[in-house]
């Protein structure tokens, strides 16, 4: 699980120096980017704006399709997409959310908000969406609660 975590945060902070860099990748130039762009359309979520950022880390590549709506935090939909080579491994196509979630601009005192997530705990998009808007994200998820804040993921202490 520690590894899985430091891997979350790892790769959404890789993925917020890949936005914040302006780094976007254009589908086309992945090999199979026709079949990738059906499976990503049937998905994504109505009114979002989608940009793809390529990122390595260690001996992995990825392809990430992030969403975004103006100054809106985003939990979902975003893609996670496992590069090998030139080609996205689509059998391994992963999504931030099950479904669209814009919690909509936060206010400019806001310290942190708080969403649920089926996963075991959080994921590089909650990283992103952190580090992107400045503020706590605080994740229920079925192993627990955590705070996702300055590119950490940290379990909080609930005094159960």
């Amino acid at each position: 699980m520690a590894d899985e975590i430091a891997s979350a945060a790892s790769l959404g902070t890789l993925l917020t120096q890949a936005v914040n860099d302006g780094r976007e990748l254009e589908l086309r130039s992945v090999a199979n980017h026709a079949e990738l762009n059906r499976r990503i359309k049937a998905d994504s979520c109505p009114g979002f704006a989608y940009k793809s950022y390529a990122i390595t880390a260690g001996s992995q590549r990825f392809l990430y399709v992030v969403a975004s709506k103006g100054r809106d935090m985003i939990i979902g939909r975003h893609w996670r997409i496992p590069l090998n080579g030139n080609k996205a491994d689509l059998a391994r196509l992963t999504s931030s959310t099950v479904s669209c979630l814009n919690l909509g601009t936060p206010a400019a005192n806001a310290l942190g908000v708080a969403v649920t997530h089926l996963g075991p705990f959080p994921n590089e998009f909650h990283v992103l969406q952190s580090n992107l808007h400045g503020i706590a994200v605080y994740v229920a998820t079925d192993s627990g609660m955590y705070v996702v804040e300055s590119g950490r993921i940290e379990a909080v202490e609930t005094g159960d």
